[in-house]
């Protein structure tokens, strides 16, 4: 249970991230760029809710579209 709330906090958490896109270095098509692409959650008890903001930025010249997201 408390994977898959992480899973879904993650989710939306990338999903809700503002999308910007770098002025004068974009590319051919959609770029994700992330400061972070992994983060290690410290144990907690379960039942406690765990949030982690990954932020996108889109650098590519097209619309960037988040189709899957998997948790390790």
């Amino acid at each position: 249970m408390l994977k898959k709330n992480i899973t879904r906090l993650i989710a939306l958490g990338v999903l809700l991230a503002p999308l910007w896109c770098a002025v004068g270095q974009s590319s051919a098509g959609p770029e994700a760029v992330l400061k972070e692409d992994v983060f290690q959650f410290q144990p907690v008890l379960e039942g406690t809710p765990v949030v982690h903001e990954f932020v996108v930025h889109n650098r590519g010249d097209e619309e960037l579209k988040i189709l899957n997201i998997q948790s390790g």
